[in-house]
Order: C-alpha cells, then sequence, then structure tokens
C-alpha cells in the first residue's frame, strides 16, 4: 500500500491487480492489471499523481499512468521476483529489487544502467540523488553511488532482518539514515559509514503498553521526588490519544534487461 504524491490516493496490491483507491470519497476508481503474479512492490511517481510503478513476483515491474488506456506505459523484466521498487527523487532512476541483484534503469531514456549482486528487499535514495541505500537477506545497508555505478560503504551486519530505512536531514548535519528491525533502530552516517546511534524498540514498546520497567517505589513518610525519567514516561503514558472498474492490457514500451 503506497500513497500518492499528492496524498489524495492510495494504491494497493491485491495478487495481481492494483487497486487505486481515492480516499476523500472512500471509492476505487481503477483496477491496473499486467501482471501475471502477485504484486509485492508499488512506489508513486514524484512528479505526477496519476503515475506509479509496480513489481510482481513474475519478475518485471510495469510504470503506470492512470489517465492512459492501456494504463502500463512501459515494463522491464527483472533477474528475480521484484521485492522492491523505488524512484529518485527527480523520478528518473528506478531502483528494482530482488533477492540476488540491485538494477538501476533509467526512465528518461528508457534503459538499463547497472545491475548489482546485491540481495536488495528495500531501497531508499539519499536526497542529493547521488547515493542510494539498499537492504536484503544479507542484514546489512550497502550505499551505492550513482555517478560511478560502484558500491562506497557498508555497515555492520544486523542482529535480524532490516525492515525498513529512511533517510533524514536533521538541523546543520549531513543527511542520515534511520534503519530498523523488529527489536532496534540504528542512526547511520554513509561516507564512512558509522553508527551513531542504537536505541532499542523492545523497552520502548513495554513502556508504552505497562509503563516505566523500573518505577522507583517510596512510601508516604519517605522525602522522595519523582525522578526526572520517571515523570518523563508518565508524562508520555497519559498523553496517549485514547464500484467496478476496468482491466489492461499488456505494456506498450519494454526496457531489455
Amino acid at each position: 500500500l503506497r500513497l500518492s504524491a499528492d496524498e489524495r490516493n492510495i494504491a494497493i496490491a491485491s495478487n495481481d491487480l492494483i487497486k487505486l483507491i481515492d480516499i476523500a470519497r472512500g471509492r476505487e476508481i481503477r483496477n491496473l492489471s499486467g501482471h501475471s503474479l502477485a504484486v509485492r512492490a508499488l512506489t508513486p511517481r514524484w512528479s505526477s499523481v496519476y503515475s506509479w510503478v509496480s513489481g510482481s513476483l513474475d519478475s518485471s515491474w510495469i510504470m503506470w499512468d492512470s489517465r492512459s488506456h492501456p494504463a502500463n506505459i512501459l515494463q522491464g523484466r527483472t533477474a528475480g521476483p521484484v521485492r522492491c521498487v523505488e524512484l529518485s527523487p527527480d523520478d528518473i532512476i528506478l531502483a528494482v529489487g530482488t533477492d540476488s541483484t540491485l538494477q538501476l534503469f533509467d526512465i528518461r531514456q528508457r534503459c538499463s544502467l547497472k545491475q548489482f549482486p546485491s540481495s536488495t528487499h528495500g531501497a531508499v535514495f539519499h536526497p542529493s540523488q547521488r547515493m542510494v541505500a539498499t537492504y536484503g537477506v544479507e542484514r546489512v545497508v550497502r550505499y551505492w553511488c550513482l555517478d560511478e555505478c560502484i558500491s562506497i560503504a557498508m555497515s555492520d551486519v544486523f542482529p535480524s532482518e532490516i525492515r525498513c530505512a529512511r533517510f533524514v536531514s536533521p538541523p546543520g548535519i549531513d543527511p542520515v539514515l534511520i534503519a530498523s528491525t523488529d527489536e532496534l533502530i540504528k542512526t547511520l552516517t554513509s561516507e564512512p559509514c558509522e553508527t551513531l546511534a542504537i536505541n532499542s524498540l523492545g523497552e520502548s514498546k513495554k513502556e508504552l503498553l505497562l509503563g516505566p520497567t523500573k518505577a522507583q517505589e517510596f512510601s508516604d513518610d519517605d522525602d522522595i521526588s519523582l525522578s526526572e525519567d520517571l515523570v518523563m514516561s508518565t508524562a508520555r503514558l497519559d498523553s496517549r490519544p485514547g464500484s467496478s472498474c476496468n482491466s489492461e492490457d499488456a505494456a506498450t514500451a519494454e526496457i531489455p534487461v
């Protein structure tokens, strides 16, 4: 499930179909068909609210324009079932990940740029558009230079599967990557790749559900004030807020691998 660029529509993968839904009206706008197996990846095009890219277990990706008939306007083949698709902020470079490869395509020139032998289940572009970070079954984050199409850095191995990652831009410093597993969040730099912080998700989940794990004990006779940490934890806990559509035909253009 992904939001459109203007956040008015959502695209939902339903087996080999993609359903476009108007959020305000709560109704389907259109069904997009063209894949032969289940769709496993979706991303919007940032320059058009009508355009999407999908990736499927049928080892293909398709670019869609919901205004067109048929809607699939461009497609490409991959080295295996697609696990992720992601577009650069300028909508020029498409990153496609499989269990064993990262493939980069130039959407504007309609050509394949580079293929790397690297498991890729997720990809995220640096705000400068000169770098992409990826992660997969190896449980590491890899950084790739888009100017030279080479690997430039790699993180230490995470203790478990990386679920998601995003670049953020804190004030006064270069963008950093936030990568998360089910148990922890790591904050990473890119060149060189260094760990700035590690935060446990397990303890945070327990505190939200059960309260602080080490609450301070005191009696009415004791002259003991609440610690600042306990007050902060308590404040955080108290502030918690209690149609029919058309199918489409095969794509009109294809990019060879």
